[in-house]
């Protein structure tokens, strides 16, 4: 079939047809259709119409897309920002939301040692205070975790129904009016998934996991805290809850020079270990204090001063006097300690320390959490090779 056979010989349908796919191949700026006939009619009617001419149309031109800068690529786009915010948003908001729980309880927990007269120096209760202390803020932690995770998971919502990064993300991605189509049924089940699955592993009070919680943030508490004393209050007559670091003091002596000038640099870095103040002089704390340490105020004068007789000093030796040290202490608490030992009595005092240690423990807490969360198998096939681990070696 070629191009010299009269147009004739076609039927009617068919070049009506040619002229239907040549004016639609036209319209997409394609190459002239390849079909005899399509050919055939497009030539006749360009050569019918007297505007145009009978040479076959030209191909339509395609330029070059510019390509963005080196600057531009250089910096992602608002919706890639969003989607990286989206994708850490639930574990950062784990963290947070774990660390404020864990600090507030811990405060409640000293708060309430502090009205009943328990402090870091009280012997056996003090330490089963501060344990379950810091037990049941790692506790809390965790089911706050868990529960910024379960609302992360519930449709973004929030427990107020408020728009999230991720809902501003996908908004930015799908556009505003199917977004808030979408969502409103999300945010509808929200405390269905947060407050569902009870009974399983995903229920919101687990006792398996609220004891891995109190065990890893008990230890790791002491590990870091050296011990739970900054869980209490502390007792002016006895070294205080914020203590970290002291030396020995030179009998009943004052601090000297040197001395102080070391305190005054622990108490800039870690504050007064009764009440935890970095501010105002330092003074360096007899622990325990002089009349504690020598049985008065005039034994401790006269040890200080070299006049203590020869059966004085036999008597410290047998009633084994302990070797005392200096501590960094504020003025204040030093007037408060004046007081207490002259008569004989308790005095508590509160501090706000503890919280950057908590805000750690928390944050691990929260990452056990999150890993379990968004990584299940990977936390499921972990636990498994601990439990081998541990049955190994018993």
């Amino acid at each position: 079939m070629g191009f010299g056979r009269d147009r004739d010989e076609y039927p009617a349908s068919s070049v009506a047809e040619a002229i239907r796919c040549a004016r639609a191949s036209s319209r997409r700026a394609s190459p002239s259709p390849t079909h005899p006939i399509a050919r055939l009619a497009e030539t006749t009617e360009r050569t019918h119409d007297g505007s145009r001419d009978a040479s076959p149309p030209r191909r339509a031109s395609r330029r070059p897309v510019p390509s963005l800068p080196p600057s531009s690529r250089r910096f992602p786009s608002a919706v890639g920002v969003l989607d990286d915010l989206a994708t850490s948003a639930p574990g950062v908001a784990a963290a947070a939301t774990s660390a404020a729980a864990f600090v507030l309880t811990a405060n409640a927990a000293r708060r309430a040692a502090y009205a009943t007269g328990v402090s870091c120096a009280t012997p056996i209760l003090g330490v089963a205070w501060g344990l379950c202390a810091t037990a049941g803020a790692s506790v809390v932690a965790g089911q706050a975790a868990r529960a910024a995770l379960e609302a992360s998971r519930s449709g973004g919502g929030g427990w107020s129904g408020s728009v999230g990064v991720a809902d501003v993300a996908n908004a930015a991605r799908v556009g505003w009016s199917s977004f808030a189509s979408s969502s409103s049924s999300a945010r509808s089940g929200f405390f269905r998934g947060a407050l569902g699955g009870l009974g399983g592993r995903d229920a919101a009070w687990d006792e398996g996991e609220m004891t891995l919680d109190a065990m890893l943030g008990t230890v790791l508490y002491a590990f870091i805290g050296r011990g739970v004393h900054s869980a209490l209050p502390s007792d002016v007559s006895h070294p205080g809850a914020m203590r970290r670091n002291s030396m020995p003091a030179n009998g009943a002596h004052y601090a000297s020079e040197s001395q102080k000038r070391t305190l005054a640099r622990w108490m800039r870095r870690d504050g007064c270990h009764h009440c935890g103040t970095r501010s105002g002089a330092v003074i360096g704390d007899h622990m325990p204090p002089n009349k504690m340490a020598f049985g008065s105020s005039a034994a401790a004068e006269a040890s200080r001063n070299g006049t203590l007789s020869l059966g004085a000093r036999a008597w410290n030796f047998l009633r084994m006097v302990p070797r005392q040290r200096f501590f960094p202490q504020c003025r204040a608490c030093s007037d408060l300690q004046s007081t207490a030992v002259r008569l004989r009595a308790k005095s508590l005092v509160m501090h706000n320390g503890g919280v950057r240690i908590g805000c750690v423990v928390a944050s691990v807490v929260a990452a056990r959490h999150y890993v379990m969360w968004k990584h299940p198998r990977e936390y499921e096939r972990f636990e498994r090779r601990v439990e081998e681990f541990v049955l190994r070696t018993r």
